[in-house]
């Protein structure tokens, strides 16, 4: 039997944030087809005050640099208002105009009424590391 991360693995990361108020934070612009056509982004928000929120949605855009950048049809999520809350969003070819040019894919990470820490873990094929990104993995055992 494998381990697990032969099926999935982090293709990149965005460190713990603390947003304020208001504020918004992003991941990578990561290409969708480094990771055979599949992404999985992985929100977790470990404090979070009890009148807080925390809203997430993946963008799409036709490059690195976020050419073109708007939202994915339904992949926002519920807004998150507690503690040590995870929320993971999918995502896969047929979710993208692909049709003109879109193919890279990245989370917006907004704060809506108090403070929240926040990170975002993004998983992939195993196979590939996208060109650009340096995988956050340092061992697997």
């Amino acid at each position: 039997m494998g381990k697990l991360s032969d099926a999935q693995y982090p293709v990149a990361y965005t460190p713990r944030a603390l947003l304020a108020i208001g504020s918004s934070t992003d991941t990578a612009w990561v290409p969708l087809a480094a990771s055979n056509g599949k992404l999985k982004f992985v929100l977790m928000v470990d404090t979070i005050t009890s009148t807080g929120t925390v809203d997430c949605a993946l963008y799409q855009a036709t490059s690195s640099a976020g050419a073109g950048a708007k939202a994915i049809s339904g992949k926002a999520i519920t807004q998150i208002t507690v503690s040590n809350g995870v929320a993971i969003i999918e995502v896969s070819g047929s979710d993208l105009d692909c049709n003109n040019g879109f193919s890279y894919v990245r989370a917006k990470i907004i704060d809506g009424t108090a403070t929240a820490g926040v990170s975002v873990l993004i998983e992939g094929s195993p196979s590939i590391t996208p060109p650009g990104i340096a995988s956050p993995v340092v061992q697997v055992v």
